[in-house]
Order: structure tokens, then C-alpha cells, then sequence
């Protein structure tokens, strides 16, 4: 079974150290139409803990962090509770800094909200060149091939795969902002709807592959 950080004593801590890798699961508190405010953090949270079963299966033991359920929002309201950029980057160099000196060098991410993407990348880089942990940023949409959109039926098929939760994704509410991806090639889309399907098994096996290769991985970050 995976290992859960918070559970562990501090002779616990010491006796893993080596033998497991560190994985923080993050996600957000947003508006997010008719599902749960913390839909993202909640699918990143389960993944962690089913991607890692699997990834124990083929010799990788996860250390699983308490989940950051905040994360970068400023675009909704609507019960959103959201970091500043520099908040998010800060929080994930702290956490990388405290691993370092438990003696633990690596850190897998699970990512579960799209706008934390460009700040989690950019937080590992300089969490890394800074303490020395070797850092992995896992969009798991990004994995599996998916674009996802604002509480679209995948993330609905995600909810009620991984944690039983039937929650119809239908949404009245539009982002406080206006759209902040608008290019030729990547017109913001409606949120409602994904470009392709993946099973919630697919999706679970491609972040477990990540886990898998990450912890026999010895450069960089990983992006």
C-alpha cells in the first residue's frame, strides 16, 4: 500500500527515507459550475493514491503528502479561494527545502488544475536548482492525451471513477475574467466539453507509468 506522510512518525520518516518517493498531489478551491469546489484537488488527491498502487506493483513505493487543495484561480469566484503566483511558488519550494533536509531528493507533483500548470513548472525549476531536489511537474490530462475543460464530463467520469461521486458538470457561471488563452491555434474553449476520452483506468495507468520511470530518473527537472 501506499505510504501516507502525515501518518508516519519521525523513526518512520527516517526508515523510509531511500525506499519510497515523495509524491504531492495539488489541485484547487474554485467554482467549478455544479461539482465540488475542490474537484481538482479531490481527482488529484485519488489518482495519487491509485497510481500508486499500481507503480507499487512494479517495485516503486510512494511517500504520499498531505494534498495542497489551493492552487492559482484569480479568473473565478464563486466560494474560489486562490493563491497569488508567488504564494504557489513559494509553498512548493518550502516543501522541496524541508525534503531536502530529511534526507528525501525527489518529488513527484500530481497536478489536477490546469492553472497551476505554468507556475508549478517554473516553482520546480528554481525549487531544484535551489535545494537540489530533482522535481516532476505530472499534468495527468497531459499524459493521457485529454483536454480538458471547466468541469467536462471527463473530469465528471474522473469523479465518479476514482471516489464514487456523481456529480453532473453543468455550467450556469462563466469566469469572472475574460479568457486568457486566446490564439489562433488554442481558441479557449467552452468549458464543457473534451477534444478526446480516456477511461479513468487509462488515465490512472499513464500517471502510474510516470511514477514508475521518475523514480529511476537521475537529471534535472522533469517537465
Amino acid at each position: 500500500m501506499p505510504v501516507y506522510y502525515h501518518y508516519q512518525s519521525v523513526a518512520d520518516i527516517e526508515e523510509l527515507k531511500g525506499k519510497t518517493l515523495p509524491v504531492l498531489p495539488v489541485g484547487s478551491i474554485e467554482q467549478h459550475c455544479t461539482g465540488p469546489l475542490g474537484l481538482d484537488a479531490l481527482i488529484a488527491e485519488a489518482l495519487a493514491a491509485r497510481s500508486c498502487l499500481l507503480a507499487e506493483n512494479r517495485g516503486v513505493t510512494c511517500l504520499i503528502l498531505p494534498t495542497l487543495y489551493y492552487g492559482f484561480s484569480p479568473e473565478w469566484r464563486g466560494g474560489t479561494i486562490t493563491l497569488r503566483t508567488t504564494t504557489l511558488v513559494d509553498i512548493i519550494s518550502d516543501i522541496a527545502s524541508s525534503l531536502s533536509r530529511e534526507g528525501l531528493d525527489k518529488l513527484a507533483i500530481i497536478n489536477g488544475h490546469g492553472g497551476n500548470s505554468g507556475i508549478l513548472e517554473a516553482a520546480a525549476r528554481e525549487a531544484s536548482a535551489r535545494t537540489g531536489v530533482t522535481i516532476a511537474v505530472i499534468d495527468y490530462w497531459r499524459l493521457a492525451g485529454v483536454r480538458l475543460g471547466h468541469c467536462d464530463k471527463q473530469e465528471e467520469e474522473l469523479l465518479r471513477g476514482l471516489l464514487g461521486l456523481t456529480s453532473r458538470c453543468e455550467c450556469p457561471l462563466k469566469a469572472h475574467s475574460k479568457p486568457y488563452r486566446i490564439t489562433a491555434s488554442n481558441p479557449p474553449g467552452t468549458g464543457l466539453e473534451s477534444q478526446s476520452w480516456k477511461s479513468v483506468g487509462e488515465i490512472v495507468r499513464a500517471v502510474a507509468d510516470a511514477i514508475v520511470d521518475f523514480a529511476s530518473y537521475n537529471g534535472g527537472p522533469v517537465l
